[in-house]
């Protein structure tokens, strides 16, 4: 049992000091997001030592396995639901708010769905050199606006993902943005 505890030590402090050390250098928690997928399996690893607290971690780790599970489960669910997801409601957005002539661009040069809301392309100028309108699929909560001179025009943002510590990363119904220029 010491030599367990001992090699599940081992494993989980330097991640676990590494994803703190470490979180703030570029994007906010860059690292910090392996942290859900290792605490439940080096929680597993320490329940399955026989000790007088095994119980206790076992049930921890269903718990921790649970907590991470849940938010990543709502996201699936709300990236293709009228209602919630944040790339269909962006595409209706800008397909009934901007009109067709303005050029509108993307953050993408190709336009990849994960990239870029489903908004009717064959209705705008789309990544012309001079864009009146700006879609950005954001990673982070509170990004920049992508050039200088824009202004929030409208954002979607993820339901029950609080905006100082994201649930869910990268392409799972994302924030979008919409900036316009304003001048």
């Amino acid at each position: 049992p010491n030599s367990a505890r001992l090699m599940v030590l081992a494993i989980a402090l330097p991640i676990i000091a590494i994803a703190i050390l470490t979180t703030r250098i570029a994007t906010w928690s860059v690292n910090y997001r392996y942290i859900p997928y290792v605490l439940p399996a080096t929680l597993l690893l320490l329940g399955l030592a026989k000790w007088r607290h095994q119980s206790f971690i076992l049930g921890l780790c269903a718990l921790a396995t649970l907590a991470q599970a849940a938010p990543l489960k709502l996201a699936y669910f709300d990236e293709n639901s009228d209602t919630n997801s944040t790339r269909l409601s962006a595409a209706a957005w800008i397909d009934n708010n901007i009109p067709n002539s303005d050029a509108v661009c993307a953050s993408s040069e190709t336009l990849a769905p994960y990239n870029v809301p489903p908004f009717r392309f064959d209705r705008y100028i789309v990544n012309s050199p001079d864009c009146r309108w700006q879609v950005q699929t954001e990673r982070q909560p509170n990004a920049p606006p992508p050039k200088p001179g824009y202004v929030i025009a409208k954002r979607f943002v993820p339901r029950l993902s609080p905006q100082f510590y994201p649930l869910v990363w990268e392409h799972i119904n994302p924030q979008i943005t919409i900036y316009r220029k304003s001048s």
